[in-house]
């Protein structure tokens, strides 16, 4: 992959290094399924995962799980995360995830959803209950105790018309309801997530205006609320590098003014489509960096150390394209598959850090295309 040749100034060089000790602090947490143990998957799904685990019964069960368990691994690694990653959870009772690129694979139909995505539901619940108990005694749990409602949206230009109406409940049907989560659903949208997180960034930003225009007059009452931003955004499968509605969106979330930094996980099928993911993200990184110096160049600042430095590509990567050990174990066949390659949902993965554009705004034009406003 391409490096940066740049040097980097003496400022770069200290970001870097906090950066490099955030990504060693979440690179940590990782699980291998060579542990006998997860702090929210359960030993017997956790089990299905095992390559010594050869049984049809077991794979089958890796395939229908894929989804669930590397969500649940990502919890692991990313909340709580080192504070100098500034990712930490927001201590809100409500965690929103957003599963961008979703399709029929997802949701084609509402038992569809719901064996994607309610053993990770029930899995959060019992961790949940366990890390509220044992907070007292165990401060600082792999998962954030404080979460009581779990809300997950399905975007994409892919989800199927009738999902659009579908509020899906994905609690755990037990005699006594669950052990902790109150709210747990899945909602679906239609769109281009660009444009669906640039309209939320619009209403966040309009709420923030009229809260503040009428802060003297608080007597009134009146209460403002803001688009739930997500805490966690995922695509499974992605393939970014294979299509092209995905560059809009991926240009936007690396420069869009959201309140906080996401954690943004992407999976592929095999690990060298992970590495072409990444090219494709690295790319629009590079194009923002060309813009910040040819914008330098124009301003007449030839002063080396006036030239914004070019920080290594990879900064807002929190892991590099690897093997998810959460991958199904059941190949997909494919038409279409290269000779003497085997693909796997979720067989690779890796996350970057999008959104909190500080210094830059975002607004889209009315064809979709993004234009930046300094």
């Amino acid at each position: 992959h391409h490096q940066s040749a740049t040097t980097p100034s003496s400022s770069s060089s200290e970001i870097m290094t906090t950066i490099a000790s955030s990504k060693a602090a979440v690179l940590q947490t990782k699980s291998t399924t060579s542990s006998t143990t997860h702090s929210i998957i359960p030993s017997a799904p956790f089990a299905a995962f095992k390559h010594t685990s050869t049984s049809d019964k077991a794979i089958r069960a890796s395939a229908n799980l894929t989804r669930s368990a590397t969500l649940a691994e990502a919890m692991v690694r990313l909340f709580p995360a080192n504070p100098q990653t500034k990712i930490k959870h927001k201590h809100s009772s409500v965690f929103t995830l957003h599963i961008l690129g979703a399709d029929r694979v997802e949701c084609e139909t509402k038992e569809t959803v719901r064996l994607a995505l309610c053993p990770f539901v029930r899995w959060m619940d019992a961790a949940l209950a366990a890390a509220a108990a044992a907070a007292a005694t165990s401060p600082g749990d792999s998962v954030p105790a404080e979460i009581r409602e779990i809300r997950i949206v399905l975007l994409g230009p892919n989800i199927p018309p009738q999902c659009t109406n579908w509020s899906i409940d994905l609690l755990p049907k037990r005699s006594h309801g669950s052990a902790h989560l109150r709210v747990a659903d899945a909602t679906f949208v239609n769109c281009l997530y660009h444009q669906h997180l640039h309209d939320m960034i619009l209403s966040h930003e309009e709420a923030k205006a009229t809260k503040s225009n009428t802060s003297s007059s608080s007597s009134s009452g009146e209460v403002f609320t803001t688009p739930s931003f997500p805490d966690l955004m995922v695509s499974f499968n992605a393939g970014i590098y294979g299509y092209s509605d995905w560059i809009p969106t991926i240009y936007y979330l690396m420069r869009c003014a959201t309140p906080n930094p996401i954690p943004f996980v992407i999976t592929s099928y095999t690990l060298e489509e992970a590495e072409d993911d990444a090219e494709v993200i690295l790319g629009s990184i590079e194009k923002k960096e060309e813009k910040m110096a040819e914008a330098n160049s124009t301003n007449n600042h030839h002063d080396d150390a006036q030239v914004v430095a070019v920080i290594d590509d990879w900064d807002k990567c929190l892991w590099r394209p690897e093997l998810n050990p959460f991958r199904s174990r059941q190949q997909r066949k494919t038409e279409t598959a290269m000779e003497g390659t085997e693909y796997y949902e979720n067989g690779a993965w890796q996350t970057w850090i999008v959104g909190k554009g500080s210094n830059t705004f975002l607004k889209l034009g009315e064809e979709g295309e993004e234009n930046e406003i300094q």
